[in-house]
């Protein structure tokens, strides 16, 4: 269900809702930015563009071109030459826009058993 999020007993809920809580639950300062940057799904099919309209030290929120073509989890490439960049996992989806967090857990994974996604290319 796009455009939704799942609470801890498995109910979906309203985009507008997902929004609200995520953003009661920010650990950090959002600043308003404009950076372009690339998706990077795990399968490595071509990227996608999107742009960074806000971001933090745990996560960001994104434009893109539709929400639900964002991969669940994928690399935020935000430099033309590959870096910086990073895993994120998305908690809400919204038209255009998608809210995710930086995932450490991921991040950890990807160094442990997987090629940097970007020099591959």
């Amino acid at each position: 269900m796009s455009g939704s999020g799942i609470d801890a007993d498995g109910r979906f809920f309203s985009p507008d809702k997902a929004m609200a809580i995520y953003a009661e639950n920010r650990k950090s300062v959002r600043r308003q930015v404009y950076i372009r940057a690339k998706l990077i799904g795990r399968d490595q099919t071509t990227p996608l563009d999107c742009a960074v309209l806000d971001i933090s030290e745990g996560g960001a929120r994104l434009g893109v071109q539709a929400a639900q073509d964002v991969p669940q989890e994928f690399t935020l490439v935000l430099g033309a030459n590959g870096h910086p960049y990073r895993r994120c996992r998305v908690v809400w989806r919204k038209d255009a826009h998608v809210g995710v967090v930086f995932d450490r857990t991921l991040a950890s994974r990807l160094l442990e058993c997987e090629p940097d996604p970007v020099a591959e290319n």
